[in-house]
């Protein structure tokens, strides 16, 4: 299921990227620019906060065979 819900989120940013493309460049290439460069400004930010380092090491503390009852 989370892999289904994965690639519906894909195809929706892939969607609401091109609707807004679409919906900018008729107006101004300027403009267009600056507020793609916004966008991205936002999404690094925003995985910058939401960073969390280490996810791939293994919990702290002693390992499981280390620890008798």
């Amino acid at each position: 299921m989370v892999v289904g819900l994965n690639g519906s989120a894909l195809y929706l940013g892939i969607a609401a990227g091109t609707a807004l493309g679409g919906l900018l460049l008729p107006v101004s290439v300027p403009v267009a620019l600056g507020a793609s460069a916004a966008l991205a400004l936002l999404s690094l930010l925003y995985l910058t906060a939401t960073h969390r380092a280490g996810t791939n090491e293994p919990p702290s503390g002693p390992a499981p065979e280390a620890v008798r009852p």
